[in-house]
């Protein structure tokens, strides 16, 4: 057994994927593709509140039992109409079949999460709950070797504007270590885990905090642990896909 002082506190605010129906991660999953926080989709709606959304989300206000014109106001802020809410989620609006539709039920991947620190250590064990990742847009599967990464610092966090916060959620994949101008990459330098963006300039290449209290890391010493793939966060301002 584990020494209890590797056991990770559970992030706060997050809750658990593993009771929550397919109808409500399909919704969140949907809102995350978009790049929406619940305040935006909320805003989108015209109707719903941020807590109204946060309800749907985590199955506390049940799809299959709301009014059609908040479930047409949650659809119209998902970039869908009724029939689409209805085949996406699988939830029986009333509404009959769709012919000329060509959803199905949402199948939303599961990544699991881990706090940052299990980059560089393999005894640090999973928080036990998921990352759930809506169907890519060009129907293609996830990359099989992804770990979401619990973000713990301020080195990518910019005041007033979407930038990733503590608590934050960045799904990396481990098998794909190319470097790429500007994206995002999980790091160790010196035993710490960092999270910064790859950047190749006149004045060199290296891994640069968004947060410009922090300084630079240089390429030489630094091990990728992977690219970042997606980035997942409920609060406003935050990153998105």
């Amino acid at each position: 057994m584990l020494p209890l002082t590797l056991v990770p506190a559970m992030p706060r605010g997050r809750p658990s994927t593993k009771n929550r129906p397919q109808w409500a991660l399909a919704i969140a999953a949907r809102r995350a593709s978009l790049g929406l926080t619940q305040e935006e989709l909320a805003d989108r709606s015209g109707v719903l509140s941020q807590k109204v959304v946060s309800d749907f989300e985590n199955a506390r206000t049940d799809l299959r039992e709301t009014s059609v014109p908040r479930a047409a106001a949650l659809a119209r802020a998902l970039g869908w109409s009724l029939y689409e809410l209805q085949d996406a989620t699988g939830v029986d609006l009333g509404l009959g079949r769709n012919p000329n539709s060509a959803l199905t039920v949402a199948a939303v991947h599961g990544v699991e999460v881990f706090p940052l620190a299990a980059a560089d250590n393999a005894l640090l064990p999973a928080y036990g709950h998921s990352v759930m990742l809506a169907p890519r847009s060009d129907g293609q599967p996830h990359p099989p070797h992804l770990r979401a990464f619990v973000m713990n610092s301020d080195e990518m966090t910019v005041l007033g504007q979407r930038s990733l916060h503590e608590g934050d959620y960045v799904v990396t994949d481990l098998h794909d270590q190319s470097l790429n101008h500007n994206d995002l990459y999980v790091i160790v330098r010196n035993g710490q885990v960092h999270v910064r963006r790859f950047k190749a300039t006149e004045m060199g290449r290296g891994f640069y905090a968004d947060n410009v209290t922090h300084d630079p890391i240089p390429t030489s010493g630094t091990r990728i642990v992977g690219r970042v793939y997606r980035l997942w966060s409920d609060r406003a301002p935050s990153p998105m896909n």
